[in-house]
Formats: C-alpha cells, sequence, structure tokens
C-alpha cells in the first residue's frame, strides 16, 4: 500500500543523484512509510478511546438528566467534543402530533428560540416520516435530494450536511442534525457512523425525558382533580357557591375546571 511520496530535488546541479542515493532513499522511504503507517494507527486507536469516552459520558450525562432543555444542552456540549458543533440542531417530536419542534438550535454559534413546524416541514420531517439517516457533501447533492423527493429547506442550503432519526423503539422522537456552510465534503462515512451511533443514545434519553414530562403533566392533572373534589364538596356541605376553580390546561382538565 502506498503511503504517501518522499521526494528530494535540486535546481542548481545537473546528475546529483546517482544509485547508491536512490538505493539509500529507498531505505529511507521504508522507515518513514512505516512511521507513518504506525501514526496513522495511533491515530485511529487514539480516535476509537475518544469516541468510546464520549459516548460513556453522553450515556452518563443523559443518564442523569430528565429534564428536557439541560439534556438538549449536555448533547450539544459532549457532540462538540468531536464536531464543530457552530451549525447544530435537535428537533422533537411527540407521538400523534402533527407537528414538530426546532427544540434546540444553533446557528452560526447563536441559539435560536424554539420554533414549530408542520410535520411535513423541510428535510426534518421528512427524517421524522421515513425514519432515513442522510448525509450531504455538497449544496448540489442536498438540491438534486429535495428536487427528486419534492422537499424544500427552512434555511440556507449548507455545503455539508448529517441528520439522523432519534429513534426510541418503534417511535422517532426527534432528529438530530449537524451542517457546515463552509466546506464540502466536512463529514466521512466514519463521522456519519459516530453521529448515528450518539443519536440513538440521545433518542432513548428523549424519549425518556418526554415520558417524565408527561408523567409530570398527568400528576398535575390528578391534584387539580383532587381539588375540584375537595371544591364540589365544600360547594355541597356549606353551599358556598362563590367558590371558583381556575385551570391552566386547555384539555379536557380545563374543559372540565370551565365547566365546573
Amino acid at each position: 500500500r502506498v503511503v504517501g511520496v518522499m521526494a528530494i530535488q535540486t535546481y542548481d546541479h545537473e546528475a546529483r543523484y546517482d544509485d547508491g542515493d536512490l538505493a539509500f532513499f529507498l531505505t529511507v522511504g521504508a522507515q518513514v512509510a512505516i512511521a507513518i503507517q504506525n501514526a496513522e494507527l495511533y491515530k485511529a486507536a487514539s480516535d476509537r478511546v475518544m469516541h468510546l469516552s464520549i459516548l460513556l459520558e453522553i450515556s452518563r450525562a443523559l443518564s442523569r438528566n430528565l429534564e428536557l432543555e439541560p439534556l438538549l444542552e449536555t448533547v450539544h456540549r459532549e457532540v462538540g467534543r468531536v464536531f464543530d458543533t457552530q451549525n447544530f440542531y435537535i428537533a422533537t417530536h411527540e407521538r400523534g402530533c402533527d407537528e414538530w419542534d426546532w427544540a434546540f438550535h444553533i446557528e452560526e454559534g447563536m441559539r435560536h428560540p424554539p420554533t414549530r413546524h408542520k410535520l411535513g416541514a423541510g428535510i426534518t420531517g421528512y427524517i421524522l416520516r421515513t425514519g432515513r439517516h442522510l448525509l450531504f457533501n455538497s449544496t448540489e447533492e442536498c438540491q438534486i435530494f429535495m428536487a427528486q423527493e419534492g422537499q424544500s429547506g427552512l434555511g440556507d442550503l449548507p455545503r455539508s450536511w448529517m441528520g439522523v432519526p432519534l429513534l426510541a423503539g418503534d417511535y422517532i422522537a426527534g432528529v438530530m442534525a449537524i451542517q457546515t456552510y463552509e466546506r464540502e465534503g466536512a463529514y466521512s462515512a466514519a463521522d456519519f457512523d459516530l453521529f448515528s451511533t450518539i443519536g440513538s443514545q440521545v433518542a432513548a434519553a428523549i424519549r425518556n425525558a418526554q415520558l417524565y414530562k408527561e408523567a409530570q403533566r398527568r400528576a398535575e392533572e390528578m391534584a387539580s382533580l383532587a381539588q375540584h373534589a375537595e371544591t364540589a364538596r365544600r360547594i355541597s356541605e356549606q353551599k358556598d357557591y362563590s367558590l371558583r376553580l381556575h385551570s391552566d390546561y386547555t384539555d379536557e382538565v380545563g374543559t372540565l375546571t370551565n365547566s365546573l
């Protein structure tokens, strides 16, 4: 395997090098080749150790977070140990909802406020509907894909982009993506594999955060219903019809509160 080229030349003299020089140069070249191979193997091993360390740290950090906001901040910080996260986002989607949330959105290093979009909007919506992993190494690749799939972007087209579905069991809980507007071919197949592996960990954590939020909401609803029952008891016993109930919910609990 050719690992590189080593050359020497002069502009001052003709026929400066002879066969003995070439033989010596070949010997040196063989040693350099071994050194280059060793350096490549060392870098590959170091990268593997670093990636495993990052995955372990992400796993630890995610297991400690059940609130969505600190969870997303942790993911951004840890992914930034491997990739340039100047342009990075995580979108979340709740089962049965026809919209997705741009829950964590970093653009040119600046945090943008969360926004909501229809399920069919952008490449993010496409990934949520199809579960596909996507990698684009140029703006042209991105344009061709969107034309073929009938998609439109939600911002300026990047020069490199990769996005993965956050698959929690049989449910896509969101999308994690990273991009650059400066360089084509910024992400390799190995980068894509690592990003996908990180995504699988993030998916489970986000789903846990969603379930935790749902459990909290249900607990609050039950507390609200208990308050309703207590108020109804007081009205029944004391005949105090000045008592009023208040609820911030717009679902069935809020409807029940208003009717009462």
